[in-house]
């Protein structure tokens, strides 16, 4: 989290699954936006499709959530 206060990039690529768990990766996005970073530019990859999951990171300011195996279906 201090590495992207000293520097924060242009966008955030973030992969919700940590340790096969959405929760810590929600919680990072969480702290990120609530840490003076509200207009950070985020976009979710995960393995988990649920409803829930993707109206969450929505709602937190995600500009879009891209489920993996979706993935798939565009790469050779």
């Amino acid at each position: 989290m201090e590495s992207i206060q000293k520097a924060p990039p242009d966008l955030v690529l973030l992969d919700l699954s940590f340790n096969g768990s959405p929760q810590p990766g929600l919680a990072f996005f969480e702290e990120v936006k609530e840490k003076g970073l509200p207009s950070l530019p985020v976009i979710v990859i995960s393995s988990h499709d649920q409803s829930h999951l993707i109206t969450k990171a929505l709602e937190l300011g995600a500009i879009d959530y891209i489920v993996k195996e979706t993935l798939y279906e565009f790469l050779p």
